[in-house]
């Protein structure tokens, strides 16, 4: 540590031979090392010093020696250190005397307790400025007024400045009263100031938090539940207004991965009154992830508050009994109690502090969003100018909107983005959070959660995705590690890895609790009409929905439900490709999947719906094929037989067509030869002429 110019210089053997004879004892040392540490290196030269004067051949050389040593420390000149010498060896060699005392705190007791205690009471009961307090202190004593501790100002001065003459008028104040020197004796927590002038809830933000940790879980294992506003407005067409999306989510603590999320917007009904989320919402967001995630098999624990985001009763009784117990609910507790008795309770609410990891990801989810138009900024104050001359152009448009013809509706440019163009948005921006290992997640490391990957021209490729290669390509990277090309490094996983990694143990809920948790308020009556459901849903969308006439049953099996028939139905806004059926008589069937809707210009949806689309086509005329496999087998074995038939004949014929071919060119090649050699003349005979 640097010295300043007061600090003690270096005594070494060369000033004295027993530097340490004379120390402080063991049984100081507490109230030794309660000193500052300036005056604790004071007093241990000033230890050397002594001894160095007592050694020497007289005091007078010995103070020379002393103060030479001593260097510029403050009132070691040899005539001060002849009283500290003095009043040392006159102690019996005591330490405490050579303390320098201005360098120590003064006690309180220079002003009266009961000044102090009346101090504090004021400046308490002021609840906006200590400093007013301290006026008011200081114009009630000039006024005369009895101040505890002091009495007033005339009695004050009686008895401190005995035989002066009484002023006319009080233009003085006790020692110490001084503005900045009052409030150094004031209560040095902030936290009781709040906790006393704002509330408790306040103060705890100044106290130490309780510090949780994420190591020793899993996915799946803990999760918690929230709601947020967006800080920016889109343009509700449903609502023909703009307006502030709110979510409602849930959090895995283990991977920091947001798991599901629902959105709506919060808007004004026609009669002004403000809409926001409700109960109903966080059921469709609680079976939308117990759904397509599930809970873990050593127990899934949910926390929750009081607010919206909360489990309502039935809620948590399903989930409880339908998992044999290992689906619980741990709700924060209310808040709001006063800090002390002398002050009224606050509102109660729940306590955002036990879901401290998720709220510090909310931040983080506004900056990825900055960018969106429509920005209505941290807080009011901090509220761009040009949104209100914005909102009012947007308010304008969606009038327009309002009663142009369709086809002209969608020429109109807005300039906030409207609710499914921003979901859509929302997930993306999600996607990237949860893809990126540029972070700082607490007990992440504990945790295990790394992976050893290859950087490979800047892109990092982990080990698994190498094995997934071809095998050419598994052993040049194999060679290039062995040759030290290629290094593995360990790396950080990201939320989606350690998500998926534990993903695959989940289980989710049975397709009968879900029904039970929306409750008969999102139940559907819908009738099957050649081989598809079809209902319109507002709070879906605003075309109809199309879903395949037939469920998955909880058994792995799929069955057709029959034409004509009615069903119950439940339908997730948030997660529409499943559509649970029950019967009249409330028995769950099973899951029903919707119906792709591919883009024209889309090739590889349309690939994907064309297969699907066969792929039921199959499903649907599977009975029939299975109920005609005897004429199909009397068809085949018909085929068979005629085949075989044709063939025999065609065999016949074709040999019969061999031999007479080649017969016909054996003749027709002997007579090719006999035209192709002339025949010799014949002699001519006498008979021939006569």
């Amino acid at each position: 540590m640097d010295r300043d110019e007061s600090s003690p210089a270096l005594i070494t053997s060369e000033h004295t031979g027993s530097l340490f004879s004379l120390h402080v004892k063991s049984r100081d040392l507490p109230e030794f090392f309660r000193l500052q540490e300036r005056n604790q290196d004071r007093v241990r030269l000033l230890l050397g010093v002594m001894d160095m004067i007592r050694q020497a051949p007289t005091l007078g050389e010995g103070y020379q020696r002393g103060s030479a040593a001593c260097g510029t420390l403050r009132g070691t000149s040899p005539d001060r250190l002849r009283g500290l010498y003095a009043a040392w060896r006159d102690s019996k060699h005591d330490w405490r005397v050579l303390i320098d005392q201005a360098l120590e705190i003064k006690p309180n007791a220079a002003m009266p307790q009961e000044f102090l205690d009346e101090l504090q009471l004021r400046v308490d009961a002021n609840q906006r400025s200590i400093a007013a307090a301290l006026k008011q202190l200081r114009a009630e004593w000039i006024k005369g007024k009895e101040i505890p501790g002091y009495g007033n100002w005339r009695t004050w001065w009686a008895r401190t400045k005995p035989g002066r003459p009484f002023p006319k008028h009080c233009n003085t104040y006790p020692d110490g009263w001084s503005s900045r020197n009052l409030r150094r004796k004031l209560d040095a927590s902030k936290a009781r100031r709040v906790a006393h002038t704002q509330g408790l809830t306040a103060a705890k933000k100044l106290m130490p938090g309780m510090k949780l940790s994420r190591v020793g879980s899993a996915p799946g294992r803990e999760l918690m539940w929230d709601d947020k506003e967006h800080d920016y407005f889109v343009n509700s067409f449903e609502h023909k207004q703009a307006a502030r999306p709110i979510e409602l989510y849930c959090h895995d603590y283990a991977s920091a991965y947001k798991t599901f999320f629902g959105m709506k917007p919060k808007y004004k009904d026609d009669e002004g009154f403000l809409k926001k989320l409700t109960g109903d919402m966080m059921r469709l967001v609680i079976v939308g992830h117990y759904w397509n995630h599930g809970y873990h098999p050593q127990g899934t624990v949910n926390y929750a508050e009081h607010g919206t985001a909360n489990f309502a009763d039935d809620v948590c009784k399903a989930l409880y009994d339908d998992t044999e117990g290992l689906i619980t609910v741990s709700e924060s507790g209310f808040d709001g109690r006063a800090a002390h008795a002398g002050l009224y309770h606050g509102r109660w609410r729940g306590q955002p502090g036990w879901k401290a990891s998720l709220e510090s990801g909310n931040n983080n989810d506004h900056n990825w969003l900055g960018a969106v138009a429509g920005q209505t900024g941290r807080n009011v104050e901090t509220r761009p100018e040009h949104l209100h001359g914005l909102l009012t152009d947007n308010a304008q448009l969606l009038e327009a909107w309002a009663w142009l013809p369709v086809e002209f509706r969608e020429m109109l440019e807005f300039p906030l983005a409207d609710m499914h163009s921003f979901r859509l948005k929302l997930e993306q921006v999600y996607h990237y959070i949860s893809c990126e290992r540029d972070h700082d997640l607490e007990g992440w490391l504990e945790c295990g959660n790394i992976m050893q990957m290859l950087d490979i021209g800047g892109h990092l490729i982990s080990l698994d995705e190498i094995k997934s290669k071809p095998k050419d390509v598994q052993q040049k990277a194999l060679v290039a590690m062995q040759c030290g090309l290629l290094i593995p490094q360990p790396v950080k996983m990201n939320r989606y890895e350690v998500w998926q990694r534990g993903r695959a143990a989940l289980i989710p809920i049975h397709g009968g609790t879900v029904c039970r948790i929306l409750g008969p308020g999102f139940a559907k009556e819908v009738k099957v009409q050649s081989g598809e459901i079809a209902f319109n849903d507002d709070t879906v969308s605003t075309e109809t929905l199309y879903y395949f006439a037939s469920v998955q049953t909880p058994d792995g099996v799929r069955d057709e439900l029959p034409d004509g028939q009615k069903f119950e139905v439940y339908v997730n806004p948030f997660d529409p490709a499943s559509l649970f059926v029950r019967n009249a008589k409330g028995r769950f069937l099973g899951t029903a999947r919707q119906q792709p809707r591919a883009q024209r210009l889309n090739a590889d949806q349309v690939t994907a719906a064309v297969k699907e689309y066969a792929t039921e086509q199959n499903r649907v005329l599977s009975k029939l094929v299975k109920r005609q496999l005897p004429n199909i087998a009397t068809r085949r074995d018909r085929h068979k037989h005629n085949a075989s038939v044709i063939k025999k004949a065609t065999q016949s014929i074709e040999t019969a067509r061999n031999e007479f071919t080649r017969k016909g060119t054996a003749a027709l090649d002997a007579s090719l030869a006999d035209a192709a050699t002339p025949t010799p003349p014949r002699p001519i005979k006498a008979k021939d002429l006569f």
